[in-house]
Formats: C-alpha cells, structure tokens, sequence
C-alpha cells in the first residue's frame, strides 16, 4: 500500500477526479485493483547511510521489461516482466527470481518481499533475495503488505462468505488474524514495526454513498481497536506513527489519528490539488501540492515518520514525482532531481537528459529508471549525465574539471564519476 503502485514505480500522477468517477462504478473489485495499482509504494528500513561506491552494469534486461522498483535492505528490487532482480549499492546483481505473475505488484520492508499478482490469486513471500514461501489463494487478492519481521497480510475479494477477507501471518508462515466483512473492501493495507497491528483503508457504502474508513486491528481481539470515518474523503495510504498511532493520507488531506481515533487535519488541500506523494513507513513523507490546480505553482510539503511537518517548498513548474526514505527527499523534474536532507537543505542534484520514468530512494542512494537504463546516485551528488556513453564521457570529464577546480565542495572526483554508470543496459533486450 503506502506507498501501493504500475511504477510508485507503480504511484504515477494522482487523480483524485477520476478516482472517485471509478469508485461510483457497480463492480467494486475494479476499484480495488485501480485503487491498489494507483497507490502501490515504497516500504522499506532506511539507516539513511551515504553509499557513493562504483555502480557497475548489473543484469541484461532491457528497461521497458522493468515494471517497478522498490527499495530494499542495502539496495534495490526490480520487478520485470518475468523475474525479481536484487541489486546491491553497487549495482551487483545480487540473485533473480522468476515469476509469471500477469500484474505484478512488490512491497518491501528491511530484507523482505511480497509480490502478489493484483487481481490475481498468487503471492510469494522473498527473504534475503530468495523465495521462502509461494502459494495460490482461492479468490482475487486486492491488496497486501509486509513488516519489518517478515510478517505479512493481504486481503481477498469474495472469500470465505465474506465480501472482503483480511489475513494476517507471521514471519514464520503461521496465521495470526483474520477479518472478514460482508459489506466493505479493504483497499490498503500496513503493518506496525512491532508487528502487533494492523490498519487496513476500506469502503464502504452510506446511502448510496461510498465512505472510506480506516480501522485498527490488534491481533489478541476480533474487533478492531477503532474505526475512523473518512467521510467524503478517498483514502489513498496509511502509515503508522508509532504502534497505534496513524498518518492517513487522503484526497483532501493528511490526518493524524490517534490511539484513541481521533482524528486532526495536518495538511489540508482538495483533490485537484494534490498530485503525488510518497511514504517511507519509518522515515519521511511528501506530497507535491498543485496550488489551484496550477501544475506551475507545486508546493512540496515534507513530514517526519509521525506525520508533523518538517518543511515546505514552492516550485514555478510542474513536479513529476516525489521520493522519500528515512532522512532524505528527492524531487524529479523535468531535466533534473533535487534531494533535500530533513531540514530542508540541499544535498543533492543530479541533471537528466531523459525523462525519469520512475525513482525511489534507497537509504541515502537515488535510483533513476529511464528508457534507456536504471541509474544510481548518492543522492548527496551534484551531477549530469547524458544519453550515451560519449555524451557521459564528455560530461564526466565536464564535472571532473569542476570538482578538482572547488576541492572545498568535499566531493570526490572519483566517487562522482562512479556514480553515473548504468546498472541496466542502454540496448533493450529479453530477460536474461
């Protein structure tokens, strides 16, 4: 869920009118696949450590096999068409699962996985790069997460006589809860740290309206510690700001909710306004903010983990994304990607001479994926990097010239230059 995406990447632009033009449609499984691929996101432990070691080339798969990147413990996973690949910070090849989900859609937290098939009835959980368990389920899965212990839940549409079936396992594989609703569906779903609870997003119908609800489930009791009405409101995301305390994030703005369910507006926008966002689990949020809807004055709002504002900033044009991990936030524009530290101050510039079809921050590390290769930064660089390999090489040599002229900038040379080699190859080509 948090964030759950094609390429978050699988996030893509918000658009909150055509979202709720969908939730009014008769099949509301459609929603929920819609809905679960709008939103599919980065989960994962950030130690926020700065890698700024060589990336080399890493597998032979062509970019467009990529379907998402998502971070992972000390690197990245790709999902391709086919297979999961593992990379380290240097862009090793770490290990290659094979798949043959038709939507395959990833969520990580610290070193495990769980790829499910959206709309689908398969998933397999992933520890330390490899596959630990791989099972069938007997209705469509609409969504799932995992924990930091490797515990994991997801739900089920139309299972067990219930409308909407929500499971939850330990990390060890053994069923710990189960919920089921004969009228709602679960659209998100998280996990806390202490793998105590789980919060779960779900519509429901209040005459002849849907309704979105967040409700807070404690593994020792069948009935949810409390259920928050969001009425009027899509909730997109949940995260949680410590054990039983919660930041939701909606079509018309975050919230914090407490033990209690109580709930408070922290940012507020409407739904032509907001455009992005993205949810470390135990670091930063963001949200990129079209003031009236003019995509030329963006606003950027950054939080920490428990949902309180940390800094905000304005751009004169329009914002593709917004990634965040543990400390870090980066901003992809058009040409380039700006990363801040928690304060607000730059850290990080990388120029661009393709278009970013997807980013995700990693620890401190920024991986880029473009048409023509992922890429990998510290994203503490300043740095260009240009289609082909003459193109990088003259750049290279550009900003080589530059950093041996200012040594004062603490950059090194080498480490710069290392920075810009592809992890995938520029020639597109079959999974190898």
């Amino acid at each position: 869920m948090a964030n759950e995406n094609g390429m978050r990447n699988n996030k893509g632009r918000l658009n909150s009118a055509a979202f709720i033009r969908v939730l009014g449609a008769a099949l509301l499984i459609v929603i929920l696949v819609l809905a679960a691929a709008f939103v599919i996101g980065n989960k994962t432990t950030d130690d926020g450590k700065t890698n700024s070691e060589a990336v080399e080339s890493g597998f032979d798969i062509g970019a467009a096999s990529v379907k998402s990147v998502v971070p992972y413990s000390g690197g990245i996973a790709a999902i391709a068409d086919s297979a999961v690949y593992y990379f380290d910070a240097s862009g090793n090849q770490l290990s290659k699962n094979e798949h043959s989900f038709a939507s395959p859609v990833a969520e990580a937290s610290g070193r495990n996985l769980i790829l499910y098939d959206l709309g689908g009835y398969k998933y397999r959980i992933e520890k330390r790069g490899g596959i630990y368990y791989e099972t069938e389920t007997a209705s469509v899965i609409t969504c799932a997460a995992i924990g930091k212990s490797g515990n994991y839940a997801y739900s089920l549409n139309s299972d067990g006589g219930y409308q909407s079936h929500l499971l939850v396992y330990s990390g060890r594989n053994k069923k710990v809860f189960e919920w089921g609703s004969s009228s709602d569906y679960i659209s998100a779903l998280t996990l806390s740290d202490n793998g105590k609870y789980c919060a779960a997003g779900v519509l429901t119908s209040e005459n002849a309206k849907i309704v979105s609800v967040v409700k807070l489930f404690g593994f020792n009791t069948a009935e949810p510690l409390f259920s928050v009405d969001f009425a009027g409101s899509v909730v997109y995301d949940i995260a949680f700001a410590s054990s039983k305390k919660l930041v939701v994030f909606c079509n018309d703005g975050v919230y914090s909710v407490g033990t209690d369910g109580s709930k408070e507006l922290t940012v507020s926008y409407s739904s032509n306004e907001i455009k992005h966002f993205d949810n470390c689990p135990s670091g930063l949020k963001a949200l990129t903010i079209a003031v009236f809807g003019n995509e030329n004055n963006t606003r950027i709002v950054v939080l920490n983990r428990r949902g309180k504002q940390l800094f905000e900033k304005t751009f004169t044009e329009d914002v593709s994304d917004i990634i965040c991990s543990k400390n870090r936030v980066s901003v992809v524009l058009r040409n380039r990607i700006e990363s801040y530290d928690q304060k607000g101050n730059s850290v990080g510039l990388v120029y661009l001479k393709e278009n970013a079809s997807s980013a995700v921050l990693s620890r401190s590390r920024l991986y880029v994926l473009c048409a023509n290769g992922l890429y990998s930064f510290s994203s503490n660089t300043h740095f260009s990097f240009a289609e082909n390999e003459t193109e990088k090489t003259d750049v290279a040599s550009d900003v080589s010239e530059k950093y041996a002229q200012v040594g004062e900038t603490g950059i090194s040379e080498s480490n710069e230059l290392k920075s810009s080699e592809s992890i995938l190859p520029e020639n597109t080509g079959e999974v190898g």
